[in-house]
């Protein structure tokens, strides 16, 4: 039987990006959760969802950083991404990729792409590497050149009407258009005081599970970091910090994502979202509700962006 290919992290940091703003599309290395329950629909454009009449009162400005969120109308994006992780014990050696994310909103079901081009090795010598990975909206594609590997996962079906990116429930919460009331439902959330170390002109929110909520078992805790209103990205993350939950005892893994030089809604094309791989890399399947085994998806399996309405 075929070795199943090292498992990344980048999905993780979506969905809990996600689950607090909306662009991420959080990113990935690690096999996505596929969602469980039946989702909703994105909220209508520049309508913010009323909250929860049971729930506690909102600190003003954190209301209205959620609500900015909920309301910033996104059709694509394209910045530059950093990813570290590594353990709170060992902190100050974390792994680091730097690349590229691209996010295109399409019906029924929003696309995103990430390209990491180097990393950090022996703690400040930088390596070039080809790791990719592409969501279709049905199937999830990850890319790794130092393996020589393709695997292919399907995320969902083409009539399923379950959201992938709803936060709390879907496999990759976006971090922008998000719910207020979904992220309230999941989350308390509360308002870190500024900091030196703050990226420039960003309000920092905690996120902290509730109990008995789908995000409490898998993480302790998720920062973010929203830009103010006064620009393009205003509303949006420039940094997202997870902690998860240990897997072992002294093992508190951490992952922190850094967007910069982010262009919104400039009418992104769809030839940058595909995977193409040579022929010689080898290739894993994972149908929906199935194992991972080596060979290619069926026919048909994969789809092309469709272009922008």
């Amino acid at each position: 039987m075929a070795k199943r290919p090292a498992q990344r992290r980048w999905a993780r940091m979506i969905a809990a990006a996600a689950a607090c703003t909306s662009l991420s599309a959080a990113l990935a290395c690690q096999q996505p959760r596929v969602a469980s329950q039946p989702a909703v629909g994105q909220p209508a454009k520049g309508t913010a969802s009323q909250p929860d009449a049971a729930a506690p009162a909102l600190d003003e400005v954190v209301d209205r950083i959620l609500t900015r969120r909920e309301t910033r109308d996104v059709t694509d994006l394209k910045a530059k991404v950093v990813w570290e992780t590594g353990t709170i014990q060992e902190a100050d050696d974390p792994l680091r990729k730097f690349g590229q994310i691209l996010y295109r909103a399409q019906d029924p079901i929003p696309q995103f792409k990430v390209h990491f081009t180097s990393k950090i090795v022996d703690r400040n010598k930088k390596a070039t590497i080809d790791e990719q990975h592409f969501f279709d909206g049905e199937m999830y594609v990850e890319l790794n050149a130092e393996t020589k590997t393709v695997t292919y996962r399907e995320i969902r079906g083409p009539n399923d009407k379950r959201n992938p990116y709803k936060v709390g429930e879907g496999a990759f919460p976006l971090p922008f258009g998000q719910k207020k009331q979904d992220i309230l439902r999941e989350y308390e959330v509360t308002r870190v005081a500024e900091s030196l170390k703050d990226p420039p002109k960003t309000d920092h929110l905690k996120l902290t599970p509730r109990k008995g909520s789908q995000s409490e078992a898998r993480q302790k805790s998720v920062e973010f970091w929203v830009v103010r209103e006064d620009g393009e990205p205003a509303g949006l993350p420039v940094r997202v910090r997870v902690v998860e939950r240990p897997v072992a005892a002294g093992e508190e893994n951490f992952i922190v994502v850094t967007f910069s030089d982010v262009e919104l809604n400039t009418g992104l094309g769809v030839s940058p979202f595909s995977i193409n791989a040579p022929d010689e890399y080898q290739t894993f399947f994972e149908p929906l509700g199935g194992e991972l085994k080596e060979g290619k998806p069926p026919a048909g399996k994969t789809r092309k962006p469709n272009p922008v309405p």
